[in-house]
């Protein structure tokens, strides 16, 4: 593949993979549909859980089973992608024998490694979860009947239904519900904060995840636009943990002698810590993990270290240079040896 067609693929998938909406774009009246259904109707909309892992898409096409990873663009499809058997398994069952042309997406989560920012429940099984509704229940139990070594789960398997509200919530988002339904405009802060209202209520209002402890988030369609809605501590802990993921992983975005450099300029006294955005995502990061996570998450490391590298970093603030290459190499360590993140304990329903 040129270099041109490389870039050129490139700039198709961004433009693809446009950000998610979420309830705060939503018009009026799908805020409304939402909060209605949340509050105890009979739901208008569909609710699936949105799952952290690997992304696998698998074709048949006449017969031959094809897949694709998440970084491939539509086209790529070839006979060997495959993630943790699921393509294979497809493959050696009578599905394509039966169905002539379908396009199957999966979310792929491997028990031998786990995904980023959250600690499921899987046991020994990998599982497979494929999302669009196009593989059906029969098909699933098909492909489980056959082999042990990974579970397939539909759409209708990750549906969640609304639960029943704690007094506080249900009273938060009647409020919400009465100004909508009165023609009152929700300003863009009261947007921002019914989403964070709703976010940090999805554990009460849609259960824990089908796998197991907190789940990623809520994907909802029957909406002018399909939306997501994050589970507010797991979106929390994204936001401490992408930018330093971005900064010491293999796949880091900034030259290692640039994050030397800029750490050197802040103990001499010519880099404000408060301008820095990598310096302060750094801080805010080591604040956090020191003082610990709820249960249910995956995270770089233990609290006790994230207080030592805190300390490290405290010294640098001071003017002291002798610290920074063990900062820094305890931080690339940390965040490249993902075998390595941490549980921050099991979520215990």
């Amino acid at each position: 593949m040129s270099q041109k067609i490389a870039i050129v693929r490139q700039l198709v998938r961004l433009m693809l993979e446009a950000p998610t909406p979420k309830l705060a774009d939503l018009t009026p009246n799908d805020i409304s549909m939402v909060l209605q259904d949340i509050l105890g109707r009979e739901p208008l909309a569909s609710y699936t859980e949105k799952l952290a892992g690997q992304h696998l898409a698998v074709e048949i096409r006449g017969g031959e089973v094809l897949a694709r990873f998440k970084d491939d663009s539509p086209g790529d499809e070839n006979t060997w992608a495959d993630i943790a058997g699921v393509r294979a398994t497809i493959k050696n069952s009578t599905i394509p024998a039966t169905v002539s042309n379908i396009s199957f997406k999966f979310e792929v989560i491997k028990n031998d490694r786990r995904p980023d920012y959250i600690d499921y429940v899987i046991g020994d099984k990998n599982i497979a979860i494929e999302f669009t509704g196009k593989m059906t229940s029969e098909m699933a139990s098909e492909l489980n009947g056959t082999q042990s070594r990974l579970k397939f789960l539909t759409q209708r398997d990750i549906t969640k239904r609304p639960r029943p509200l704690s007094p506080e919530t249900r009273l938060q988002l009647e409020e919400y519900l009465t100004k909508i339904d009165t023609g009152m405009v929700l300003s863009n802060e009261e947007k921002k904060s019914l989403e964070l209202t709703v976010s940090g209520a999805l554990m009460e209002i849609f259960g824990e995840s089908v796998l197991g402890g907190p789940p990623e988030g809520i994907f909802v369609s029957g909406t002018s636009k399909p939306f997501k809605i994050p589970e507010k501590t797991y979106a929390d802990l994204q936001r401490l943990m992408a930018p330093l993921y971005a900064t010491f992983s293999d796949k880091a975005s900034i030259p290692i002698g640039n994050v030397y450099d800029r750490l050197q300029g802040l103990a001499a006294g010519e880099v404000d810590p408060a301008k820095d955005r990598m310096i302060g995502d750094i801080e805010r990061y080591l604040t956090a993990a020191s003082a610990g996570f709820p249960p249910g998450y995956r995270t770089f490391m233990e609290p006790s270290e994230a207080s030592r590298l805190l300390s490290m970093l405290q010294r640098v603030k001071a003017g002291a240079e002798e610290p920074i290459d063990g900062l820094v190499r305890s931080l690339r360590s940390k965040v490249r040896n993902k075998d390595g993140w941490v549980s921050t304990g099991r979520y215990k329903s």
